[in-house]
């Protein structure tokens, strides 16, 4: 692709600002990888807890365990080729740093493409857990284990799909004429990924289509069809709750001056006629006893209350409530608590975990579907993947290293079981520093003081030994 034929494409000014971000890309990618890899640790530590065991975590942890892959492989990569080393020699250029730079290639761009596919895994099945909830132990063993098969396909799958890639990366062997000894020296250097060489050409276009058909852009659609299914499943869930809290919100009020929601009636019987009746019908109840009827909700159908003024009032309900003495002034209310409170918070909790989720997904988008189109765009048009792609590859490093640290920031912004475990798991190693000094302090403590309190037993002591020891 020359100029001519692309007017918007500039590449002094690409190759400038490339230059520029290179000179301290190395520096940027080290503090990244500083700070993402003991917060990937942390976030291994935490998801694997017992009570954290769950499909969705199992996914994450595994995500977190890439993620350091990923990173821990970026390390040394930019110590030797940016930070160490900048211009291209023979010792830059050794075999042995130019065959680990080939593994770091193939490495990073597996456990890359291993993260993305497991995002997608993460979307599927936190929808199919949001229609079909796990009810008991054995199913949610059987759903954990089915993230782990599905985990172990993944990396399965993403190998295979990257053996072009494998295939593709060599090294090129050049000459090198040092002026200062007047010798020949020898540089390797990555074989450059010519699309017009004839030997390279089918299995250059092969890595790229699969790549980005496979690696890039097919992960990137599935993550917005099912981050879009729940959305939608977010908001349906959000209306529901909403209508069932007031639903429970019309029943949970027993109001003794509205007869609309507590159907109360005046009676003008004598009071010892309705202590009567309700007692028949107390009598009549099944399956309650005295204790049910002193200590729990009743469940006959109407109460007798007395009104301040010496009034009696008689209360029939549609649903089993606590009753409270009615005042002629202000009427009582007694909020429902027990199941209703424990869906609505249960509810609240998914829906967390959901948005969670979704933000995870949306930073994959962000850094991945550029890279897909440009990946397009490489393997469909002549040139633009050296003159496009291979200068903004730096870019894309730092983008996807920055998405692979900031995880452990968004669990703890956005879970509650996990900063809850988070503390707690802090909490138990301070105490166990606690205990460790303490222990230090007692022997340190003991030691002085027998030293300096107790001279004479000490030597006592050793008088003996010796003794023992002449005899």
């Amino acid at each position: 692709m020359s100029e001519d034929s692309n007017p918007g494409y500039s590449p002094s000014t690409l190759e400038q600002l490339t230059s520029s971000y290179s000179s301290i890309h190395g520096v940027l990618s080290l503090v990244v990888c500083a700070f993402g890899i003991p917060m990937n640790v942390l976030n291994i530590s935490i998801l694997t807890r017992k009570k954290m065991r769950t499909p969705v975590n199992c996914i994450l942890t595994w995500l977190a365990i890439f993620d350091l892959l990923t990173m821990t492989s970026y390390v040394p990569f930019s110590l030797h080729f940016y930070c160490l080393t900048w211009n291209m020699s023979p010792e830059r250029n050794s075999l042995s740093w130019m065959t680990f730079l080939i593994f770091h290639s193939d490495f990073t761009s597996t456990t890359h493409t291993i993260s993305i596919w497991l995002g997608v895994t993460l979307a599927m099945f936190r929808y199919k857990h949001i229609f079909s909830p796990a009810k008991g132990h054995l199913t949610r063993a059987r759903r954990l284990i089915r993230a782990r098969i599905a985990v172990f396909g993944v990396v399965i799958l993403s190998v295979l799909v990257m053996i072009p890639n494998y295939l593709m990366n060599r090294l090129k062997e050049l000459s090198y004429n040092n002026p200062e000894t007047n010798e020949t020296e020898t540089m390797f250097i990555p074989e450059p990924v010519n699309m017009e060489t004839e030997d390279l050409k089918p299995l250059a276009q092969a890595s790229l289509l699969l790549h980005s058909a496979l690696a890039k852009l097919l992960p990137c659609i599935l993550m917005v069809v099912y981050g879009g299914l729940l959305v939608k499943t977010l908001r349906t869930n959000i209306r529901m709750v909403a209508r069932r809290n007031a639903g429970n919100s019309s029943f949970s009020k027993i109001s003794t001056r509205e007869p609309s929601s507590v159907q109360e009636q005046e009676t003008s019987e004598p009071r010892s006629k309705l202590l009567a009746k309700n007692s028949i019908q107390q009598k009549n109840s099944a399956g309650q006893n005295h204790e049910d009827h002193k200590n729990h909700l009743p469940s006959c159908n109407s109460q007798l209350t007395i009104n301040a003024n010496n009034s009696t009032t008689l209360v029939y309900l549609t649903k089993p409530a606590i009753f409270l003495p009615s005042n002629s002034c202000c009427s009582s209310t007694v909020p429902l608590t027990g199941r209703g409170n424990r869906q609505l918070t249960r509810h609240r909790d998914n829906s967390r975990t959901t948005r969670m989720l979704l933000v995870v997904i949306t930073l994959f988008l962000v850094t991945e579907l550029p890279q897909a189109v440009l990946i397009v765009l490489s393997a469909t048009i002549t040139g633009f993947f050296l003159k496009v792609y291979v200068p903004l590859g730096d870019v894309m490093d730092m983008v996807a290293l920055v998405n692979n640290g900031i995880n452990f920031l968004l669990y703890c912004i956005m879970s509650r079981d996990f900063r809850t475990t988070l503390l707690d798991m802090l909490k138990s190693v301070m105490d166990r520093v606690s205990a460790a000094s303490a222990r230090l302090d007692g022997v340190f403590h003991k030691s002085s003081t027998g030293i300096v309190d107790q001279p004479s037993k000490q030597h006592s002591t050793l008088l003996m030994n010796n003794k023992h020891c002449t005899l």
